[in-house]
């Protein structure tokens, strides 16, 4: 029942114009069964990618031809149309007794009374030295490859037909036309899959190979940055060089200042001890001989007036020389005019006896020498004064010095401070890079393996998969199909076309074609 229900829903979807019913089934009819034989071979030599063609026709027939083997003879009916069949016979003897069938047409009807006239006659002796002229363009038999001798389809299931028998081969081809479909659907997914996969690893190929270029630029540009910033850090290391230079030469010159400076105030402190000594000494003198001062207090005057004279030569003298220079040139014309002032007045000491007759003249000369005195005092103040001003003035000019020296002494060590975090910098970048480079190099050389790796999983991938389209039936895979009593040469059939192992439905549809 569950193949006569088959049968009739494939042939009802597929061929509705068959009109194949049950009770056809049950009383078939030959006209109807070599339509139905002729659609079921055609569907499966399509799905098996086989043509067959007749040599006596010059172009391909529109349905593959219905080759029908038994171990008597081979008939070949070629259908040109639905209803016109042909029988083409040749034999292998030349004796005038031997006949040569062409290409007569015949109905369904008259073929079965010829053939009941003729099948006890002489014509079933020469039968079985007759053989068919088939040009097959692929080997495989259909109804050899699917029955393997058991069952066999003879010319008595065309002419004579079974329904028992007719309902077994219908229900078998059919049953192995679906096989060949799902077989068909699992390679094209498998193609399909395959197909994908190498998109996808050229896709992936090409978006690494990208990405990799990519990164290769911004490190290229990362390293041309850092170059330059190399190049910038060294130029201002080389200004800032030149600049602790130029500053350590002006420290040098300034120290040497400071030296002249200290110097001139050394001289300075001498020369006014030595002018306070003198005082001293002159103080004592006219305490002790006042009669040396009233015999030259004339002489005093006229060294008083020389004295002015060359005071306001000195003035002069001083406002025309610089600020600094002045003041010391005033104060050494000073002091040489006091050293000969008191060598004048250490004369007078002398002739100071010789004056004593005169005693009111000396007395008004005695004042007039202390009033010069007091002024001569006045003056020593005076120039005390400028001195120690002067002295101040350097002090704190020295100070100044001294302060831009220390400043200029932080700034070396300030300069140095940055040359060497420069120069650690300078070395950790180096070091980045380095690591960076390292780290690129171990990245090529895993992306490489990678992808010989992968080269070579797709390559003995594609080699399995021609392999198992090539490979020819061996006894141990012919083992694998052993229980699904298929023929050797179905399953070398089946391994040519790329098919192992049939899926779970397709060993169940087996199962139930050959029950």
């Amino acid at each position: 029942m569950g193949d006569v229900r088959m049968i009739l829903e494939f042939f009802n979807v597929q061929v509705p114009q068959l009109q194949l019913t049950r009770e056809s089934l049950d009383n078939p009819q030959t006209d109807q069964l070599i339509q139905a034989y002729n659609y079921l071979c055609g569907l499966v030599l399509e799905n098996m990618n086989c043509e067959m063609a007749d040599n006596n026709v010059d172009q391909v027939l529109a349905r593959p031809n219905l080759v029908i083997k038994t171990r008597e003879s081979v008939l070949l009916l070629v259908f040109v149309s639905w209803t016109t069949p042909s029988l083409v016979i040749t034999t292998t003897s030349s004796s005038p007794t031997d006949t040569y069938f062409g290409h007569f047409p015949l109905t369904c009807n008259e073929w079965a009374s010829w053939w009941h006239r003729t099948e006890d006659s002489a014509v079933t002796k020469k039968l079985d030295s007759v053989s068919a002229s088939v040009n097959m363009r692929n080997k495989n038999l259909v109804f050899e490859s699917i029955f393997n001798g058991n069952d066999e389809f003879c010319y008595t299931d065309l002419l004579q037909p079974e329904p028992r028998r007719t309902r077994h081969f219908l229900a078998t081809l059919i049953r192995f036309y679906f096989f060949k479909c799902e077989m068909s659907t699992e390679v094209m997914t498998i193609e399909n899959e395959l197909e994908a996969q190498c998109r996808t690893y050229k896709l992936e190929k090409d978006f690494a190979s990208k990405t990799e270029a990519k990164r290769l630029n911004a490190l290229e540009e990362e390293k041309h940055l850092i170059e330059s910033e190399d190049l910038k850090t060294q130029q201002e290391l080389m200004t800032k060089r030149a600049l602790i230079a130029t500053e350590k030469k002006n420290c040098e010159e300034v120290q040497k200042r400071l030296k002249e400076l200290e110097a001139e105030i050394e001289t300075y402190k001498e020369k006014g001890i030595q002018i306070e000594d003198t005082l001293k000494r002159m103080d004592m003198n006219i305490v002790t001989s006042p009669e040396l001062l009233i015999e030259e207090l004339k002489k005093l005057e006229k060294h008083r007036l020389d004295v002015e004279k060359k005071l306001e030569d000195t003035q002069k003298t001083k406002r025309q020389t610089e600020y600094e220079v002045a003041e010391i040139l005033a104060m050494g014309q000073r002091i040489d005019a006091l050293g000969e002032d008191l060598e004048k007045l250490e004369g007078f000491k002398r002739r100071m006896p010789e004056m004593r007759g005169n005693e009111d003249k000396i007395i008004q000369e005695v004042n007039n020498l202390e009033k010069e005195r007091n002024e001569m005092r006045n003056k020593l103040e005076h120039i005390n004064k400028g001195a120690v001003e002067e002295r101040t003035n350097i002090k704190e000019k020295i100070l100044a010095s001294r302060i831009e020296v220390e400043t200029i002494n932080q700034k070396i060590k300030n300069l140095q401070s940055d040359e060497k975090e420069l120069s650690n910098r300078l070395f950790k970048i180096k070091e980045n890079i380095r690591e960076n480079v390292s780290k690129n190099e171990e990245m090529d050389r895993k992306f490489v393996l990678a992808t010989e790796r992968f080269d070579e999983i797709i390559k003995s991938r594609l080699n399995d998969l021609k392999m198992l389209k090539k490979k020819d039936v061996t006894a141990t895979k012919g083992i694998e199909f052993e229980e699904f009593g298929l023929s050797r040469d179905l399953l070398k059939g089946i391994f040519e076309k790329g098919w192992e192992k049939p899926s779970p439905i397709q060993e169940a549809s087996i199962a139930i074609a050959l029950s």
